[in-house]
């Protein structure tokens, strides 16, 4: 008793205890060690038999899918950017380029889910999706006078990858089986982060329509420098909030808690044998590229696509006028196509060859529902960053939207919600997210957008730039004059 005294005070004066001693056996700090070792093995290609070399790596990107023939048009749209040919010809060539472009990141970013893992592999996969309607965006932002082709162009992308994305890929995926299984889990928390999105963008437009004074007759009378000011104030204050929301959103996913989770969000297999045969085949499946090529590449395609954006939106307002094209539907509809017309394509393909020529592989048992967490991201994450951008340039962006842009979103997250809330799917309930989308892109044809609307944005430097300045003067006057009309 007393020589287990005397060590325990000599260890105390060597400033040494016995706890000190012991080796950490804290589960959460192991499981943390552990995963941070496995994730460094997987970037560096260490869990998988064969590591492609440099050669095998561009041929299997080169011969990836004959949708790659299209990548002519990339130096074709740099061509005329350069030389000046006509716009429309800019635009044609632009549009048609960013199809390749798009399905060479989708490849990439996949095959960077077999290094990253899928928690983290996933998340990244989703942010390089929407790279190009991000892009996009970013570039319609530091233009003057096309806030609202901009906000016109944010629905638009959102509705395409809530109704028409999942839409097409359910009736493909459902052509030859009953129905395909949703992850629950991953389902509950989409249904909530993609209800919270599309509120704080309900908000704003409720708040508008309690200020609008009662017989209003022009927008004048409502859209005041005063009004404009409280508008942006709490447009960045949500903002920041919608950003909190999604980031937490992601740790929660990339690391629940509880150590029975093993760090993995999708470990919860819902109770479906399809969802552990995907995980394996996932561990099981062997890269095409290797990693440094992936991220080199995905730097590359990120780059080049930036510029391809910008000839096609330097081109946009001669083709739209060119054309007669209403500005609300040329937002909501043909530049979010964009993004859509590879897979479209590819799509349309399989189908083809599944129903007609019975021809392709045996029907899937999980659904793609991909795209929906593509749109939760543009719209939690995206959206309210293109906010805080537009504070930082210059470019003020509220997040009041027009009441047919809002309603029409209601509406898709209403249905979509509805159709995953089993958490299964079947070809029909994909037709009728398709028809939907096809009703709004019909009714958009005919809408010319709201005038109140329009004068709230008119032209960045006469009218909202004044507004936050405090140099309005006659800005309401030159709103009239210079809005963003069509």
């Amino acid at each position: 008793m007393d020589s287990n005294a005397s060590t325990a005070r000599i260890r105390q004066g060597n400033g040494t205890t016995d706890d000190a001693e012991k080796p950490n056996t804290d589960p959460n700090q192991l499981t943390k060690t552990r995963r941070f070792k496995e994730f460094h093995r997987r970037v560096r290609g260490k869990h998988v038999e064969h590591v492609p070399t440099l050669k095998e790596s561009l041929i299997a990107t080169t011969f990836v899918t004959k949708i790659n023939l299209a990548l002519i048009f990339v130096v074709l749209s740099w061509v005329s950017h350069y030389l000046h040919w006509d716009s429309r010809a800019t635009f044609v060539l632009s549009f048609l380029a960013l199809i390749p472009l798009e399905k060479l990141l989708q490849f990439c970013s996949k095959q960077s889910m077999l290094y990253l893992g899928h928690s983290i592999g996933d998340l990244v996969n989703v942010t390089l999706m929407n790279a190009v309607e991000a892009i996009l965006a970013i570039l319609l932002l530091k233009r003057d006078c096309k806030l609202k082709l901009l906000q016109g162009t944010i629905i638009g992308v959102i509705i395409l990858q809530l109704l028409l994305v999942p839409g097409v890929a359910f009736v493909a995926g459902g052509s030859r089986r009953m129905q395909q299984e949703l992850h629950a889990s991953h389902t509950q928390l989409n249904q909530s982060m993609m209800t919270m999105g599309v509120m704080c963008l309900v908000i704003p437009s409720a708040f508008f329509a309690g200020i609008t004074p009662i017989g209003a007759t022009s927008p004048e009378q409502v859209v005041t420098d005063e009004v404009r000011s409280t508008i942006l104030k709490f447009s960045r204050g949500m903002a920041i909030i919608m950003l909190l929301v999604y980031i937490a959103s992601r740790i929660y996913a990339i690391n629940p808690p509880g150590d029975e989770n093993a760090g993995d969000f999708y470990a919860d297999h819902g109770g479906h044998e399809a969802f552990k045969e995907e995980e394996d085949r996932l561990k099981k499946e062997q890269p095409k590229v290797s990693p440094w090529f992936c991220f080199g590449l995905l730097v590359f395609l990120v780059v080049i696509i930036g510029f391809t954006a910008e000839w096609l939106v330097h081109s946009i307002e001669s083709v739209r006028e060119g054309a007669n094209i209403q500005e609300e539907w040329f937002g909501l509809i043909l530049i979010p196509i964009v993004s859509f017309s590879g897979d479209g394509l590819v799509t349309f393909t399989y189908l083809v060859r599944k129903t007609i020529f019975h021809n392709g592989e045996a029907p899937h048992a999980l659904a793609d529902a991909q795209p929906i967490d593509l749109a939760i991201q543009f719209t939690l994450f995206w959206t309210p960053l293109f906010v805080l951008i537009g504070w930082w340039i210059g470019k003020p962006l509220p997040l009041l939207f027009d009441i047919f842009e809002v309603v029409i979103l209601l509406a898709a997250v209403f249905v979509v919600n509805y159709i995953v809330n089993d958490a299964k799917t079947n070809w029909s309930e994909g037709f009728t997210m398709i028809c939907l989308y096809i009703v709004i892109a019909l009714v958009a044809w005919f809408y010319d957008g709201q005038a109140f609307f329009e004068t709230f944005f008119g032209c960045v430097g006469h009218v909202v730039h004044a507004a936050v300045t405090g140099e309005a003067g006659n800005s309401t006057t030159t709103a009239g004059s210079s809005g963003g009309g069509h």
